[in-house]
């Protein structure tokens, strides 16, 4: 058998989906009715799309319209707002160092500042708009970084898009794909002994 790709923790390619980690029996049913029954399964559904973000250590470093994805810590000054038609809005703006403001505004997410949690830091993904003094930032994806997990990724970053149904995100999708390549899997050889030695392909 040729040696694995990884030591530890590894998957079987015919393992059932329900034995990745985080996968419980009513998980797996949603993956099932997507057509994902087992690993292979699982690293054969492609992406229908990737969405290209401009990695940042702050929104302080975007100087130009794109698409950015930056880590921000929530103050909790959020603020819910009517405009002049009468349209609700949350606002949350705070000032950047460089003499700037970070303007975020999300509508019909009433809900939001109320999911925020105030000292804790988010990894923002959105579409932005640098104006004289403002970075303009309309409903963006807010991802809370959890424990001693940091933004390690520079430069361009691309987040795969996959076809979903109601009961299933494709960051769930992503999600279970990572912790699969990482942990490791293990392919069976197929070859007889004697055709790989003959042919030195062990």
């Amino acid at each position: 058998m040729l040696a694995p790709l990884f030591l530890t923790d590894m998957y079987l390619l015919q393992d059932k989906i329900e034995k990745v980690k985080g996968i419980g029996a009513k998980k797996a049913q949603i993956f099932n009715s997507l057509g994902i029954e087992t690993v292979k399964d699982l690293l054969y559904y492609f992406p229908r799309k990737y969405l290209s973000y401009t990695s940042c250590n702050s929104p302080e470093e975007i100087e130009r319209d794109g698409t950015y994805m930056f880590p921000v810590i929530y103050d909790g000054r959020a603020v819910q707002k009517r405009s002049y038609n009468s349209t609700k809005y949350t606002e949350w703006v705070y000032s950047l160092s460089n003499s700037k403001r970070l303007q975020i505004l999300w509508f019909n997410q009433p809900y939001i500042s109320k999911s925020l949690e105030n000292g804790e830091k988010y990894l923002v993904k959105a579409n932005v708009e640098v104006e004289i003094n403002t970075v303009k930032i309309i409903n963006p994806t807010f991802t809370k970084v959890n424990g001693d997990d940091d933004i390690a990724i520079k430069g361009q970053y691309y987040e795969p898009v996959y076809p979903t149904g109601a009961m299933m995100k494709s960051s769930q999708i992503a999600k279970t794909v990572r912790e699969v390549l990482t942990e490791g899997y293990e392919i069976k050889e197929t070859l007889p002994e004697k055709i790989r030695n003959s042919h030195s392909l062990v």
